[in-house]
């Protein structure tokens, strides 16, 4: 079986397939693609090279649009700032496990 990286959001390890073919993280509930075989499934999950903005930006837009509020653009850009060192603190984590 193709190993799992951690959960791109919690950073837990605690994360397995589940039907229909998706990769979930059981700590912080978040899911990966639903696909149509649980290798498919485990290559998605796995594959974030460079999408960390892209992940961040789905969510915020959601929670933007869950609020009552708009957050300042400021506030905005300071959490897309911060995704390089998230990276890099993931990556520490994946390299010493």
């Amino acid at each position: 079986m193709i190993e799992l990286k951690l959960c791109p959001f919690c950073g837990s390890e605690d994360v397995g397939t589940v039907l229909p073919y998706a990769v979930y993280c059981f700590s912080c509930r978040a899911a990966g693609p639903h696909t149509s075989t649980e290798a498919r499934a485990i290559e998605k999950w796995n594959d974030r090279k460079g999408k960390a903005h892209e992940i961040l930006g789905r969510v915020c837009t959601y929670l933007l649009l869950l609020s009552d509020f708009a957050l300042p653009a400021s506030l905005w850009n300071e959490m897309l700032d911060e995704i390089p060192e998230q990276e890099r603190e993931m990556k520490g984590r994946e390299a010493g496990k």
